[in-house]
């Protein structure tokens, strides 16, 4: 399955099929993704306290992360 700007556009790769109603499921939860990822981002750059930075930032790293992976698994 090939992604187009963070859409999944063919539904069969090496035997494996989706519904076009499970393909609109992926790209919805990676949208997702990469909405918190900006949000948690520009949070992190925009916090006084460090600690609440910190913890921005890190939440920023976990949300980049399952939207890479998320990304990957489809691409593969």
């Amino acid at each position: 399955m090939v992604l187009t700007d963070g859409v999944p556009s063919d539904t069969e790769k090496e035997g494996i099929s989706m519904t076009s109603k499970e393909l609109l499921y992926i790209g919805d939860a990676l949208g997702h993704e990469k909405y918190f990822l900006t949000k948690c981002k520009e949070l992190s750059e925009q916090l006084q306290d460090s600690e609440l930075r910190e913890l921005a930032g890190s939440m920023t790293a976990s949300h980049q992360q399952i939207y890479s992976s998320m990304f990957s698994l489809l691409n593969n």
